[in-house]
């Protein structure tokens, strides 16, 4: 089974991370998802796969600002479901989404309702509710189960619902004019009213009498506003770090300023005693990118030639800051 933790807001939108079996995530050079913002701790959580629980849990690895799921920090490890909002030093929100197909279910045909229990508010035959297990952590997001409310109900038997139809009454005696007529017959007419000057005329013109034509004012035939053409979103740049041992960080660059160097106050944190503490800078638009070396020790090269001047990089170039760290524009 794998998973995806992967982010939509904020400077991180846009990074996308498959979880295997484990997946430490922190600032440190060594864990499997590693994020730049100083408020991250250096092994800030983990998120693990249980094979007796056949599901995924999280804990949080004491980082310095927390971890919390849906909105509740976290304490000890914490089973985790389908779908989830999962919060790393309160402002950096990532989504946690299983990757494997939901198995299909026939269709169950929908039983007749039993009536509800008294003792225990709860329907006859229902499963009992799971009780919640140590050391397996809990599962956040399930809806509570609400017990079903007995209805009252009254049926023809019911002492409090009869009638007395079945009774037979005295007769009433007739009252003066209660057997006749109180309104005259059908078929009389009212009495035709005066016709009234005007009243039979036609006080509106027939339908077919065209409005006068209104005279053309200036530009009223003209297009006022030009056809709406839709404009294509700006894509934008990804920075992929090489991190060694294989690995390597995915950055999408929106538009701004990018600090990248060791210092922790840096945009891009690179873990590398070569990385002077302030870099190199990466100037971004929705169009083009542009780094600028910051006087570092180990200077900063592109496609291996050594910059010194600000330099516009294209899609596929090569970046080195000093001898070891590297990085790639798509």
């Amino acid at each position: 089974m794998t998973a995806r933790l992967f982010s939509k807001t904020g400077a991180l939108a846009g990074t996308d991370y498959q979880i295997g079996r484990e997946a430490v995530i922190g600032r440190d050079a060594q864990c499997d998802l590693i994020l730049f913002p100083h408020t991250i701790s250096s092994r800030h959580a983990r998120i693990f796969y249980k094979e007796d629980a056949r599901a995924y849990f999280i804990e949080d690895l004491g980082s310095s600002n927390g971890t919390l799921v849906d909105r509740i920090p976290l304490g000890e490890a914490v089973r985790l479901g389908p779908l989830h909002v999962i919060t790393f030093a309160s402002d950096i929100h990532f989504i946690f989404q299983v990757g494997a197909p939901a198995p299909s279910v026939a269709p169950r045909p929908t039983p007749a309702r039993p009536a509800a229990s008294r003792a225990t508010g709860t329907t006859p035959g229902s499963p009992p509710l799971p009780a919640s297990s140590r050391g397996t952590g809990t599962t956040l997001g399930s809806p509570p189960v609400l017990p079903s409310q007995g209805i009252a109900s009254f049926g023809p038997d019911d002492p409090g619902m009869r009638t007395s139809m079945g009774q037979s009454f005295a007769a009433l005696p007739d009252l003066p004019g209660m057997n006749e007529d109180p309104l005259p017959p059908a078929t009389a007419q009212p009495a035709a009213l005066p016709d009234l000057p005007g009243m039979n005329e036609d006080p509106m013109p027939p339908a077919t009498a065209q409005p006068a034509a209104l005279p053309d004012l200036p530009g009223m035939n003209e297009d006022t506003m030009p056809p709406a053409t839709a404009q294509p979103a700006a894509i934008p740049f990804v920075l992929e770090l090489g991190l060694g041992d294989g690995k390597e960080s995915r950055l999408t660059l929106n538009p701004g300023k990018y600090v990248l160097g060791r210092g922790q106050a840096c945009n891009i944190v690179v873990a590398d005693s070569f990385v002077s503490t302030r870099h190199a800078e990466l100037i971004v638009t929705d169009s083009s990118v542009e780094i600028i070396d910051l006087k570092s020790s180990n200077h900063t090269y592109v496609d291996d030639v050594q910059i010194s001047q600000p330099t516009r990089l294209t899609v596929g170039a090569r970046l080195r800051f000093g001898p070891k760290a590297t990085a790639v524009l798509r």
